[in-house]
């Protein structure tokens, strides 16, 4: 699953057996036509957990910031004063941070972190090495 949004909060993190998880909260917007032709926008709630050994990127994970985040999927049903709801969750794989820094100086920022189980050219599983990051613009 891949998603793209905005961070609803800022992130927290655990320590649950002498491992780290950073939760946080992504929204997804779109726009949908509606039968009588206007156009209403739906938000989808994603409950992000990601299991590293780093939580370097939990600085940078804040309310409103604009993120790429992939990793399964799963859905969770529960009951609340008789009432049904579900939810729906992911394991994070990698993530990207996106948009313009918060500082106020223009860029985007091309960090991207990964769990490291995966082979993707990175040193430690950590963010790629980019030599000239004009390289990497896809024009």
């Amino acid at each position: 699953m891949q998603i793209i949004g905005h961070l609803g909060q800022d992130c927290t993190i655990k320590d649950i057996s002498g491992k780290k998880v950073i939760n946080f909260s992504v929204a997804h917007s779109e726009k949908r036509k509606k039968p009588d032709g206007s156009f209403q926008e739906w938000t989808t709630w994603v409950n992000c957990s990601w299991w590293t050994d780093s939580t370097s990127i939990a600085g940078y994970l804040k309310a409103g910031q604009q993120v790429y985040v992939e990793g399964g999927p799963s859905s969770q049903g529960y009951a609340k004063d008789g009432k049904c709801f579900s939810s729906l969750n992911m394991n994070v794989r990698a993530l990207t941070l996106l948009g313009k820094k918060k500082d106020g100086n223009e860029g985007v920022n091309q960090n991207d972190y990964h769990d490291g189980s995966h082979n993707d050219g990175t040193e430690d599983g950590g963010a790629p090495v980019v030599k000239d990051p004009a390289d990497d613009l896809p024009f």
